[in-house]
């Protein structure tokens, strides 16, 4: 009976001890410290809201006078600026064409014609490619790619040091400059906006180019689509300090990723409305 008394009056006593039970009667309770200045802390600041995308037009870079934005005859023009010998010979689609709908082949002057890619193939020296936009967009440039290996090289005698000043001078500082671990391989990448959104980070150290460090999904993706900045990479390469090769690439991934889909989408409605028309023109009867 003691043993029960005890454990039923223990609940009450510590209750009676954390409501301030062993106070001395008639003694009011010692007001709680008010908090230092110290002790409240500001709230983080808000992370800085990228900058917006620039139109093309205002995206002040280029590989070899060639700009996003850019309409096929002006890449043509850009690139015979470079290399007057080139005969451009770009081949046209359209949209009626790439859908199955006609087989007749266009010319620059058919209706709807479009040129998707213009190149200047003078492997293995050297590769430029641009990509232009396809319909339901103008055909404009999306994308642009340069590449050339060590017989572009074979007579010219230029140090990784100088070639790397040479890009800031015209690029200006780039946005990142990754640290590698091979001496004779620099990568330079610079944003439009600065402040942009980059949406492609290099994930592969020392491989610019791998198609893991450009995005093709919203998945991808490190900010919407819609929001991404411009993004020009240059990928430098030598021989004990002697250039030997280069890979750049300048576009807008979001852009170039928005404009697939849209033409992807207007290409499926042309070859879902032919065949539609081809099934109310169907009006033979049988023979039964």
């Amino acid at each position: 009976m003691t043993r029960t008394r005890f454990l039923s009056i223990l609940p009450l006593a510590v209750l009676l001890t954390a409501c301030g039970g062993d106070r001395e009667p008639g003694k009011a309770a010692a007001p709680a410290p008010a908090p230092s200045d110290d002790a409240i802390s500001a709230p983080a600041p808000a992370p800085e809201k990228p900058a917006p995308p620039l139109d093309p037009a205002d995206i002040d870079a280029d590989i070899l006078g060639v700009r996003l934005g850019m309409t096929a005859d002006e890449v043509i023009a850009a690139l015979q600026a470079y290399k007057p010998d080139w005969e451009s010979d770009p081949i046209f689609n359209t949209v009626e064409e790439l859908a199955g709908v006609t087989r007749e082949r266009p010319t620059p002057d058919t209706p709807g014609a479009f040129a998707p890619r213009i190149m200047i193939n003078d492997r293995p020296r050297e590769n430029i490619d641009v990509h232009l936009a396809q319909p339901p967009a103008e055909n404009r440039v999306l994308r642009i790619e340069r590449n050339q290996s060590s017989s572009a090289f074979a007579t010219q005698n230029t140090s990784l040091e100088v070639y790397v000043n040479a890009l800031i001078e015209k690029y200006g500082e780039p946005a990142e400059r990754p640290p590698q671990r091979n001496p004779d391989l620099a990568v330079l990448k610079w944003l439009y906006p600065a402040d942009g959104a980059d949406c492609n980070p290099f994930k592969v150290s020392g491989a610019p180019m791998n198609r893991k460090n450009w995005p093709t999904n919203p998945n991808q993706f490190a900010y919407p689509p819609d929001q991404c900045a411009a993004v020009l990479v240059y990928s430098v390469t030598a021989n004990d300090g002697i250039v030997s090769g280069i890979a750049a690439r300048l576009e807008n991934p979001g852009q170039s990723y928005l404009s697939q889909q849209a033409a992807a989408e207007y290409l499926n409605q042309v070859r879902a409305d032919a065949a539609e028309k081809a099934r109310q023109q169907a009006t033979d009867k049988p023979v039964l």
